[in-house]
């Protein structure tokens, strides 16, 4: 009885070390170049940035970082992927801008009206 409760105990802890393998998750990640990372299940959406812009090789802080996944933006950085519905093998699209406001560029204005769909002349 003892060697079955030997065997069972021995059953139970290799699968509760491979528990730690479960709880994280492989992300696809889209951008200039594609890269795959894993991340802990409960990551903060600033604990995958970071591992984002490490296997981008973009370790510069003046370039703005958004992170996508399935269509919504993952913001604030403060709150657990989880809460975006992230999981094992999903794709995020990573886009790097430059941190410049709308405010300290005045030309960004001028740009956009330019940009404004043009209305079809009716005959």
């Amino acid at each position: 009885a003892s060697s079955t409760f030997l065997f069972l105990f021995a059953i139970m802890s290799s699968s509760s070390n491979n528990k730690s393998d479960d709880d994280m998750f492989r992300l696809r990640i889209k951008s200039f170049k594609d890269v795959e990372i894993s991340v802990p299940s409960g990551s903060m959406v600033a604990h995958l940035k970071q591992q984002v812009r490490a296997a981008l090789d973009d370790n510069d802080s003046d370039r703005y970082l958004r992170l996508i996944c399935k269509g919504r933006l993952l913001l604030p950085d403060d709150h657990p992927i989880q809460d975006f519905n992230v999981q094992d093998g999903d794709v995020v699209h990573a886009v790097l801008a430059p941190a410049t406001s709308e405010k300290s560029n005045p030309a960004s204005g001028s740009e956009n009206a330019s940009r404004a769909p043009r209305r079809r002349h009716q005959m």
